[in-house]
């Protein structure tokens, strides 16, 4: 199964835990490719959780004051085909975020709220329902397309890189990135040339080894 995040979520987790949660998703990746069942065949399964009136907006537990938000994939427009079945994370919210935005939701006590949010024994084929705020949900519903947002595979790493570092290209990207022809991409700053030229490369050492990549800048070419 696929696992993306946006590059919301890569910022909202803290530097002192990127470790921590990097380790996490990469147990969660592994046990999501030995199940058939989605996230209810992993450990976060019976700690699954819907924002209540969504049909497309959830949160899972990771530890007694930390919850990840996500989607699913089949809920994304501008998917390609074949990433139909994945899971989405759009944000890392710690329980200090939770208690402060609980104190928002209208007619919820913060009590309430709360032991919603621990509730853990639930039965694990229901999903749990709590209540947000519909500006909340507009909020993250502007992640639900891929065009509009940056995001990544999350995936096994391979050596001197994170497990953020498979940046995502859209459909039309992906088009050109498949065609091994010589191309001659132009465009304005931040279009994403940089972007198919790095999957383009990789693209070209799957098919021929050894492919040389030249730009101005350092970093890119590190």
């Amino acid at each position: 199964m696929n696992l993306f995040c946006c590059e919301k979520f890569i910022k909202s987790i803290p530097r002192e835990k990127k470790e921590y949660i990097e380790r996490f998703l990469l147990k969660f990746k592994e046990e999501l490719d030995n199940t058939d069942q989605g996230i209810f065949g992993t450990s976060r399964g019976s700690q699954t959780k819907e924002f209540q009136g969504t049909d497309n907006l959830f949160e899972f537990r990771v530890s007694d004051g930390e919850r990840i938000i996500f989607t699913y994939n089949n809920m994304l427009a501008n998917l390609r085909d074949g990433e139909e079945s994945g899971i989405f994370l759009i944000e890392y919210v710690s329980h200090d975020d939770q208690n402060r935005r609980a104190k928002e939701y209208a007619g919820e006590e913060l009590a309430n709220f709360e032991k919603v949010l621990n509730k853990i024994d639930f039965e694990p084929n229901r999903i749990e329902e709590f209540n947000v705020k519909d500006e909340e949900i507009d909020v993250y519903s502007q992640y639900f397309d891929l065009e509009k947002t940056v995001s990544y595979m999350i995936e096994y790493p391979h050596e001197g890189e994170t497990i953020y570092e498979a940046a995502r290209i859209n459909a039309e990207q992906f088009k050109y990135v498949q065609d091994l022809q010589p191309l001659l991409l132009t465009g304005g700053a931040g279009s994403g040339k940089t972007l198919v030229a790095i999957h383009k490369a990789n693209a070209y050492r799957r098919y021929e080894g050894q492919v040389a990549y030249f730009a101005l800048s350092k970093y890119l070419s590190k």
